[in-house]
């Protein structure tokens, strides 16, 4: 070995060696609960140009039910959460559980991004939180909502809802108090199918605990509405303040010295620049999203709207009202994700 590179098979010639390190990632740090159990499930949702780094919360000898979920949204230990994932340095904080994150309202939510923000979490989201984001983008004002979740917790996810102007056309939910990461793909479709109604313009299916990414595209095809799930609109709503925070860091020249530059100032919006086709906010890909699975840039899609991600700082959020469209071009229009395009008979015949 020679000059410290090599190996048993040989030396490797500078000529050989990649232009450049690994390329920089949109880092995503996910504070989850103790019983977690889907993490494949969730980096499925990733692009290969993001990373995420999660962490649990610590165990709480309880069943699923709201005092579980005050107990994992306990502010000390969200705040150790928070800064066992600073480390790796990530973009954004998600808090990724929906129960915890609506437990106590619309107010509960806001204090949960606060914790993480005082914290030292650059951005802060949550799951509950990135749900109403979603809902804005897609103009939906009354869906359907499918929990695992006993009555209790399913009706504080429709006053959560409610809070935000949303209302509840049916709820089913399968009264669970734990191992809901059991849950088949067929229980969901039923569930998903019993709650759906005519004047729903959404169905949300609750849980980060609760496997849908195979069911949500042969769902929306089957209902023809917009399916939204809680680690689909967590990670997209994640990926996309990731996303403006590198924009925001991102260097721009500098036209008055040539050849210097400069750093675009802290909060300043970047401007559109013309990308493919012509669209100034770049290629959402085949499925509206340019961070479905298959590993697309993450970098590229929809320029992201400041949605309900807390920064440090002035937090503001966007509502948006659209018109009667087929599901996929509102998902397009929002830039939402979508799962696996199957047929939902097989899907719910494979179990998982």
């Amino acid at each position: 070995m020679q000059d410290g590179v090599g190996s048993a098979a040989g030396s490797v010639d500078d000529g050989e060696l990649p232009a450049r390190g690994p390329s920089p990632t949109a880092g995503v740090g996910v504070i989850v609960p103790f019983d977690f159990a889907l993490d494949r499930e969730l980096w499925r949702w990733v692009p290969e140009s993001a990373a995420l780094h999660v962490t649990r919360t610590p165990f709480v000898p309880s069943p699923v039910t709201a005092e579980m979920a005050r107990a994992i949204s306990d502010p000390e230990p969200v705040r150790r959460a928070t800064r066992d994932v600073l480390e790796p340095e990530p973009q954004v904080v998600a808090y990724a559980c929906t129960s915890g994150s609506f437990v106590d309202g619309a107010a509960g939510e806001i204090a949960l991004t606060g914790v993480m923000i005082d914290a030292g979490a650059p951005v802060a989201l949550t799951t509950a939180g990135a749900l109403v984001t979603a809902l804005d983008e897609l103009g939906a004002r009354r869906i359907s909502v499918v929990t695992p979740y006993v009555d209790d917790l399913t009706e504080r996810l429709e006053s959560f809802l409610a809070s935000h102007g949303v209302s509840t056309a049916a709820s089913v939910g399968l009264g669970l108090l734990g191992q809901i990461w059991r849950v088949s793909y067929d229980e969901v479709v039923r569930a998903v199918r019993a709650a759906d109604r005519p004047d729903a313009e959404a169905v949300f299916i609750s849980c980060t605990n609760l496997a849908t990414y195979d069911v949500i595209a042969p769902l929306e095809r089957l209902l023809g509405k917009p399916v939204l799930t809680a680690n689909q609109v967590t990670v997209w709503a994640a990926l996309r303040e990731a996303r403006s925070a590198r924009r925001r860091s991102r260097p721009v020249a500098d036209h008055r010295q040539p050849g210097v530059r400069a750093r675009r100032p802290a909060g300043a919006a970047p401007a559109d620049r013309p990308r493919a086709g012509g669209d100034p906010r770049g290629r959402r890909g085949a499925r509206g999203w340019p961070g479905r699975a298959g590993g697309a840039d993450a970098a590229q899609g929809p320029r992201p709207a400041t949605g309900r991600g807390r920064r440090a700082g002035p937090a503001h959020r966007r509502g948006r009202r659209g018109g009667r469209q087929h599901p996929r071009a509102r998902r397009a229009r929002a830039g939402l994700p979508l799962g696996r395009r199957r047929d939902v008979r097989r899907v719910a015949g494979d179990g998982r």
